[in-house]
């Protein structure tokens, strides 16, 4: 590993920062014409633009990898199913003790979309994942990491993914368009 060779540095200017602030610092004639296009067009959004009577809906998306069996240092090496379960445990308890708090205007908890490798699949630990969604605290997702040690095939790829669709599906873990029809 190389050391940084600005640590340990004196404080001071950084020479970087202001030659590229010299390069691209614009001239008065510059600021000016960018004035022109911008001022006319922010006067009439102030003059249009409407502003909502009622509430106004903020949606946050929050999504990422669901791994309990990760090894952060070996993305391809597993964790121990025991360990594996003492992170699913863990997540669901402290889950929602932390969520709780941040609700929407509806009440509803702020939900968490689980991308669940379908390739790590483990009926005990996906029933324990089902049970906290159906708690109300998100919903689960296909994730799946194909062709990572070996050539796939579009077969082995659907049959995984609809294996997994309808595992997920079996335990109430996927969305529905409409609360109705065939899980999305």
């Amino acid at each position: 590993m190389t050391e940084n060779p600005k640590r340990g540095a004196a404080p001071g200017p950084d020479p970087d920062a202001e030659a590229f602030s010299r390069r691209f610092k614009p001239s008065l004639l510059a600021k000016a014409a960018y004035a022109t296009r911008i001022v006319p067009r922010l006067g009439w959004h102030r003059i249009s633009r409407h502003i909502p009577a009622g509430p106004v809906h903020l949606i946050f998306a929050l999504a990422d990898h669901f791994e309990p069996a990760i090894i952060p240092t070996d993305g391809r090496d597993r964790a121990p199913a025991d360990e594996q379960e003492r992170r699913m445990e863990s997540w669901c308890r402290e889950y929602p003790r932390l969520a709780n708090e941040w609700r929407d205007s509806d009440g509803h908890s702020f939900q968490h979309t689980y991308f669940y490798p379908a390739e790590q699949y483990q009926k005990e630990l996906v029933d324990r994942l089902a049970e906290h969604c159906r708690e109300g605290w998100g919903e689960a997702a296909i994730h799946l990491h194909h062709g990572v040690d070996a050539p796939d095939t579009t077969d082995s790829t659907r049959r995984t993914l609809t294996a997994f669709r309808d595992s997920l599906e079996q335990r109430g873990c996927l969305s529905y368009l409409d609360g109705t029809g065939a899980a999305r």
